[in-house]
């Protein structure tokens, strides 16, 4: 995407890190919604899609980790959202 005012984030919440996107319009005041919830597994690393206009499928990838000991030891899928078809 190429909307500077949308961010998306990688947040722990209670145990688990979960996806975010976080929207503002003047950067002090921002409206997050879950991209990721109640999951069992950490979700890791979200990458925004280049050039995906609105309305594209996808416009977000990230890392679900199965087993992360260390960057150099870890077992991970990587996910996307698709929006529904209208």
């Amino acid at each position: 995407h190429e909307n500077t005012n949308i961010v998306y984030l990688s947040a722990k919440r209670d145990s688990i890190f979960e996806i975010e996107k976080w929207e503002t319009k003047n950067f002090l005041d921002w409206k997050i919604e879950a991209i990721t919830k109640n999951s069992n597994k950490d979700n890791v690393r979200p990458v925004a899609v280049k050039n995906a206009k609105e309305g594209n499928p996808i416009q977000l990838l990230w890392m679900q980790n199965n087993k992360y000991i260390h960057y150099t030891n870890y077992f991970s899928t990587i996910k996307m959202n698709k929006l529904e078809d209208k």
